[in-house]
Formats: C-alpha cells, sequence, structure tokens
C-alpha cells in the first residue's frame, strides 16, 4: 500500500555574500546555498525531502516542539487549522 503526504516547510532565505543561504527552521542542521534566492530554496527543499526520506527509512521519530514558535524558532505545526 502506497499513501501520499503533502507538508508545507517554512524555508528562510537570506543574503549571504554573492549568494543566498536557506533553511528550514523546522529541521535542524538543515542548509542549503544558491546563486539565486530561487536556486537556494530549491536547494532547501530537496535537503528537506533527503530528511524526511532518511527518517522514514531509519525509523526515525519527528518531534514537534510547539512552542518554538513562540519562541521565534519556526517548527512543524501539528494544527490543522492554522498555517505554519
Amino acid at each position: 500500500m502506497s499513501a501520499r503526504l503533502r507538508l508545507r516547510i517554512s524555508v528562510v532565505v537570506e543574503a549571504d555574500g554573492d549568494g543566498y543561504h536557506a533553511y528550514c527552521p523546522a529541521f535542524e542542521g538543515l542548509h542549503a546555498a544558491g546563486d539565486s534566492e530561487d536556486a537556494a530554496v530549491e536547494g532547501a527543499r530537496a535537503a528537506a525531502l533527503a530528511y524526511l526520506e532518511s527518517m522514514v527509512a531509519h525509523g526515525d521519530p519527528y518531534r514537534w516542539d510547539p512552542i518554538a514558535r513562540s519562541q521565534g524558532r519556526a517548527r512543524a505545526c501539528p494544527s490543522r487549522r492554522r498555517p505554519c
């Protein structure tokens, strides 16, 4: 049986010298770089996909951090009623 899951993940992009730096606050250690904002976001998207695939392959749990939003560190949102 196969199931499809759709996630919305926040990506923060910042200028970094001659390029751009992107990271996903919901995934600790996930960073990407690119020559343009779009390239940095695409790198972060690819890294997030690899991150999730690795978690599933290894049976790693994802730990929710609902307090992180109030402390300025966005995390995956456990509520379907409001966007993350």
